[in-house]
């Protein structure tokens, strides 16, 4: 090759004349769409020189000549097009483009996904911004992987080309060279055209259709107890007794998902050599997308699918607990209980939905995705060239949004941890929830004395009663209502169980009672009911449709929430002087009870009268300091007391009564919360106990724990306390349950 001595001005490419006739810039173009790419200034001195001797030069400034508006249209439909306001940007340099991507959703650590430079090589890097248009098949339907647009003019360009040349080519020839071998990605044969050490990038903005099939591994363990201190204790007894969770494990359950996600995309093809290539299917960085391109970004479930296995659900529990007794009351659980299944089906599918979609939790999907600045790679492929045509097929399905057939067909390999693969996987968990491990002394007991249930929230229970909730009473007002303490074992907490984050969990349900359950939808209207009107909404829906199903509550209160409950505290036994505290949650309680069951009888009165009732109880006669802990004798209570109520006058006394213990679920919770001694914290849960179970339909068929609780809500979200809620209904309709979740 002669190598002149006088560099000409500028150096031109023109495309049509130019360009090699198999290249794609060439080949798609129309006719009379001719294209001159002119690079002048630094660039230029090297004309006639070899091509590493402009490394380091970039034409940043390269002007493009339109004789008219080019166009190109690939195989699969997708049409690019350059526009006055196009840039190009060709850099050269003695190895590729960096391209940090990351690896994992919700990580910024980033990979440099590009490789190293074959010795004796110089590489040009080429961006271009094109216009993009895209194919929507099917009558509007979009489908696959769906290109709709890439406005030119955005920070960084849609096509980025990395072609490796011999160092001693000539500059102009090295150029035509590198321009003859850009290759769009969206073709089935892109891997297989381009060169080795060669790499491209595509960033546009589209709409994929993905599905994965998932085994659901083990979550980490849900720890509940009476209290806050025995919560943390029973996170170390986790750490010291039971075998570790891992997602890893096949924990029983395999489940199909199918969503669709809409976003600024990006396409990613490396070739280190001629047998192989990686593709990666990313996530633009915010400097990359089009913030104009007028389209709704998000990730949407469109199916979730669960098949369950109680077989290997049961050796997962001897595998975890070493308890072949535990496996079996489990497997039974499993086994024998449909409408129970059902409900883990159910919860588990709206879990790993709502991790797809909702963009109102705290790790799904969509969130991640929103707190990422940068590249995030989606699917990671490994692409075998030893099979081309099997690689052009799976290519093709890619293409078409079916991740399932991409990898089938044999082209691709989904490499391990791949992007939102590794995400959903980790989401993709059936979780163990032991109560009162704290009081583990021995395995075989503590497993012998233990129950199983399946928590409305999808959880497997293994409940171990502590003293007075096994007595027949207060396990059926426990059965309707249950106050926890939850924390998780996380690696933060093996430790130091104090990192825990620790939550107060209120839990209520209605089986078989309509009434009852439009109450218990009500209930979440004293909380916050404009923002959650959608959920007052189906709740009542499903009351009224389902008069035998069960509704379910759980409210979950950060420590955020729960420690704004307040109360007028006792000091030695004795009650305070200044009630103010107290007098606000009776009246929250009252004012719960009026709006929710419409007790007429309740209207009326005060918490002074309460007060006094209190007062003639405990000494005979008004006045006397108001003592809620101590409910005295209400038949020392005269007639003439209830006034126009003489006839309600029972019911009333056991509103009264049932609105101290009330008053005292308050300060109960509070002490809970707050209590380090694990003896002072267990004689505090049986006093609550009690409490409970007296509020329960007591002498009375009138469950006031409803109102009750809502007073607890209200008081903790007085300040402003954010609430979110998630509902989830069994397929069969058995169950029907709405999650709040209070900050």
């Amino acid at each position: 090759m002669s190598i002149n001595s006088a560099p000409p001005a500028t150096i031109t490419i023109d495309v049509l004349k130019n360009l090699d006739s198999v290249a794609d810039l060439k080949s798609l173009i129309s006719a009379d769409s001719n294209v001159l790419f002119t690079f002048a200034e630094d660039l230029a001195l090297s004309a006639g020189k070899p091509i590493s001797s402009a490394v380091g030069t970039s034409a940043a400034s390269a002007s493009l000549t339109l004789t008219a508006t080019p166009s190109w249209k690939t195989a699969s439909g997708v049409a690019f097009s350059l526009a006055p306001t196009a840039k190009c940007v060709v850099t050269v340099a003695a190895k590729v483009e960096s391209l940090p991507v990351a690896m994992i959703v919700d990580s910024s650590t980033t990979t440099d996904v590009q490789i190293a430079a074959p010795a004796n090589t110089t590489y040009i890097n080429i961006d271009l911004d094109f216009g993009i248009t895209g194919n929507v098949s099917g009558s509007g339907t979009v489908s696959g992987l769906v290109i709709s647009g890439k406005a030119s003019g955005s920070a960084t360009t849609t096509l980025s080309f990395c072609q490796p040349v011999p160092s001693d080519t000539e500059t102009l020839a090295a150029l035509q060279l590198a321009f003859s071998a850009i290759v769009f990605p969206t073709a089935p044969d892109s891997a297989v055209r381009m060169a080795p050490g060669s790499s491209c990038r595509m960033s546009f903005v589209g709409s994929l259709n993905a599905e994965l099939d998932l085994t659901y591994g083990l979550g980490n363990y849900k720890l509940s107890a009476p209290g806050a201190a025995l919560v943390q204790q029973s996170l170390a007894k986790a750490w010291e007794k039971l075998t570790l969770p891992t997602a890893t494990i096949n924990a029983g359950a395999k489940a199909t998902v199918t969503y669709t996600h809409t976003d600024n995309l990006g396409l990613v093809v490396v070739k280190p050599d001629a047998t192989s290539a990686q593709l990666y299917l990313m996530r633009s960085s915010k400097d990359e997308s089009d913030e104009t391109a007028g389209i709704n970004l998000g990730v949407t479930a469109t199916k979730v699918a669960l098949a369950l296995d109680p077989t290997q659900i049961s050796t997962t529990v001897t595998s975890v607990t070493g308890s072949a007794t535990l496996a079996t009351t489990v497997g039974n659980l499993m086994s024998s209980e449909v409408a129970k299944v059902n409900k883990l089906e159910t919860a588990a599918t709206t879990k790993l939905n709502s991790f797809i979609s909702d963009v109102t939790g705290n790790a799904g999907l969509s969130v991640a995705l929103s707190q990422q600045d940068g590249r995030i790679a989606l699917f990671n492929f490994n692409v075998d060239l030893t099979h081309a045509d099997l690689a052009a097929q799976s290519w093709s399905a890619l293409l078409d949004g079916n991740m399932a057939a991409a990898m089938n067909i044999g082209g691709f390999t989904l490499l391990a941890g791949s992007g939102v693969s590794e995400q959903v996987k980790r989401a993709c968990t059936l979780q163990f929830q032991f109560f009162n491990l704290y009081s583990w002394s021995d395995q075989s007991d503590f497993f012998r004395n233990s129950s199983a249930e399946l928590g409305a929230d999808g959880t497997i229970r293994i409940l171990t009663d502590i003293g007075v909730e096994g007595t027949v009473a207060t396990k059926k007002a426990l059965d309707r209502v249950r106050l926890h303490f939850t924390a998780t074992a996380t690696e933060n907490t093996k430790a130091d169980a104090t990192n825990a984050e620790i939550d107060l969990n209120i839990e209520i349900s209605e089986k078989g009672d309509p009434k009852g359950a439009l109450v218990l939808a009500q209930l979440i209207g004293m909380i916050n009911g404009a923002s959650l009107q959608s959920a007052i909404d189906a709740m009542t829906t499903y009351a009224k449709a389902n008069p035998t199903g069960t509704l379910g509550m759980i409210a979950v209160l950060k420590k955020s929430a729960y420690s704004q409950l307040k109360c007028s505290p006792y000091a030695g036994g004795k009650p305070p002087e200044d009630q103010s505290q107290d007098t606000a949650n009776w009246n929250a309680i009252h004012d719960a009870t009026v709006s929710l069951m419409g007790l007429d009888f309740v209207k009326p009165w005060k918490y002074e009268d309460w007060g006094t009732f209190n007062s003639i109880c405990n000494t005979t006669k008004a006045g006397a300091l108001a003592d809620r802990r101590n409910s005295g004798d209400p038949s020392a209570v005269p007639s003439t007391f209830w006034g126009n109520y003489q006839a309600q006058s029972d019911q009333v006394q056991y509103f009264f009564l049932s609105s101290a213990g009330g008053m005292n679920l308050f300060e109960d919770l509070i002490d809970l919360a707050t209590a380090t001694d694990a003896a002072q914290s267990e004689s505090q849960w049986q006093v609550l106990l009690k409490e409970l179970t007296a509020i329960v339909k007591g002498d009375f068929d009138i469950d006031y724990a409803k109102p009750i609780s809502a007073a607890i809500l209200a008081q903790a979200t007085q300040q402003g306390a954010k609430t979110t809620v998630a509902t989830s209904q069994a397929k069969d309709s058995s169950t029907y349950t709405a999650t709040l979740t209070i900050v």
